[in-house]
């Protein structure tokens, strides 16, 4: 398992453990008619939610197996496939013994028995010593500064996860499901952007210009009434002012990068 693999099998325990410890939970209510379930928020498993809060005024409170163990099968699915994708081909190792000189190359193989006698050691000659190239300054690629670039890769993907998860905490099962997704769809993107994969490249555009759209999507409020005419058009105007200052200035920086990813 190389470094990579080890990283994400670490996320996804990480996530594994988190969904254990706020996992979901399911409201428990009698009836004339019977026992009647309601699915409850995520919570603590040492503070489950409280039925009062929700305005139930009887019944109980019980952990959900059932979407729990849903969460998990997702959370092992995806793990696993990310894990299968980011392997790496093991290198052949040869037993060639390869003695070169000006004159001839000769090859044999170790295991090879040797009929004859051997060439008589060579000694070296002819040595040409040429001194390495300075190292490159740093967060520069190509004469092209990279720092925004190792920012975006180092600090703000690992928070996009970080919030993805504490909004799968919070949420419903569909919203759960969701964010936790997209948390393993950017630990994904992370090693994308890291080798510097076009794929990812792509993906991270797309990310640029959804990212104030999903943000508002909670916001709207759709109605007649003034106040949310008015909370409406707040919205849409806070919306158009961060595609301006975050994603148009995001997307022509890495639209300059493009031919660093291949």
């Amino acid at each position: 398992m190389n470094r990579n693999q080890r990283f994400v099998a670490l996320m996804g325990l990480i996530i594994f453990i988190g969904m254990g410890l706020i996992p979901p939970w399911i409201y428990e209510m009698p009836t004339l008619h019977g026992r009647v379930e309601r699915p409850a928020s995520y919570s603590s498993i040492f503070a489950p939610p409280n039925p009062l809060v929700e305005g139930y005024t009887v019944g109980g409170v019980r952990l959900d197996v059932q979407r729990l163990l849903i969460g998990w099968f997702v959370v092992s699915l995806s793990t696993g496939i990310l894990v299968f994708c980011l392997r790496r081909p093991k290198l052949a190792t040869s037993t060639d013994v390869a003695v070169k000189s000006r004159s001839f190359v000769w090859l044999r193989k170790k295991s090879e028995p040797v009929f004859g006698p051997l060439p008589a050691p060579m000694t070296p000659v002819d040595v040409e010593i040429v001194p390495s190239s300075p190292a490159p300054p740093a967060f520069v690629e190509e004469g092209l500064p990279t720092k925004w670039l190792w920012f975006w890769l180092y600090i703000r993907l690992p928070l996009g996860v970080l919030a993805s998860l504490l909004y799968a905490a919070r949420g419903d099962t569909i919203t759960s499901t969701v964010n936790l997704l997209f948390a393993l769809w950017l630990i994904g993107l992370f090693f994308g952007l890291r080798d510097r994969k076009l794929w990812a490249w792509k993906q991270n555009i797309w990310i640029v210009f959804a990212e104030p759209f999903t943000r508002a999507l909670r916001q709207y409020q759709i109605g007649s009434t003034p106040e949310q005419i008015g909370n409406d058009i707040g919205v849409t105007i806070g919306v158009l002012l961060l595609i301006g200052v975050w994603s148009w200035p995001n997307y022509v920086y890495f639209k300059k990068r493009k031919h660093l990813f291949h």
